[in-house]
């Protein structure tokens, strides 16, 4: 199109964001109805991607699933590496460190 920036007529390409939404709806997908049920085919018309854009960033439903383990497994410890650190804190009191608003992942 005349008079507009190639930016404005093409998507700008964010590998790490997009490999991260893939991720995402793929943990959120698996907490809803578990890995076996979820499929590449749903997690690309979740993430709005195409199938080829799947597998540009992971090789297999397996290695997806693997991601989306190891993420989890990051989210949870640095949701509570403030609690562990915090040797004042009264582990008794559920007002002392409240973990549940610092997570990134809604499950709706």
């Amino acid at each position: 199109m005349p008079g507009k920036a190639a930016s404005e007529t093409k998507r700008e390409r964010d590998p790490a964001g997009t490999r991260q939404r893939l991720i995402d709806t793929t943990v959120r997908l698996m907490l809803k109805q578990g890995f076996a049920a979820t499929s590449v085919d749903l997690i690309c018309k979740e993430a709005g991607m195409t199938k080829g854009g799947f597998f540009h960033h992971f090789t297999s439903k397996e290695a997806i699933g693997k991601a989306a383990v190891e993420w989890w497994g990051r989210m949870g410890t640095a949701l509570y590496a403030a609690a562990w650190s915090n040797t004042q804190a009264d582990p008794l009191d559920p007002g002392a460190s409240d973990a549940r608003h610092h997570g990134r992942l809604h499950v709706a």
